[in-house]
């Protein structure tokens, strides 16, 4: 399923979407992160977005505890072709302000 998902991932494009994060994965080969965003609507759309590694994650300065369940995020993906919510992440901006993983090309 991750080999279909990244064939469907449009890296021309970015999309920022801003949410609520609803579960964290940090495990290999990829890590995956839920958001809960609000959609056109005002109902709930959960967005699942793929990672990289745990190991490269750390090594551009993400901290284990930085991303829990519950925090409010605003992420920059790479969007599926298909339209629906997904991606592969480019960044993502803490509620704090803290931006991690750096932009487009990092």
């Amino acid at each position: 399923a991750m080999l279909a998902l990244r064939l469907t991932i449009d890296g021309g494009k970015t999309t920022e979407i801003e949410g609520v994060l609803t579960e964290v994965r940090l495990v290999n080969p990829h890590s995956w992160l839920e958001v809960e965003v609000a959609g056109a609507d005002g109902k709930p759309v959960r967005w699942a977005i793929e990672g990289l590694s745990p190991r490269q994650l750390f090594d551009k300065g993400l901290k284990r505890s930085a991303l829990k369940a519950g925090d409010k995020v605003k992420l920059v993906v790479n969007p599926l072709r298909t339209g629906e919510p997904g991606g592969s992440l480019v960044s993502v901006t803490l509620a704090d302000g803290t931006v991690l993983l750096g932009g487009p090309g990092q």
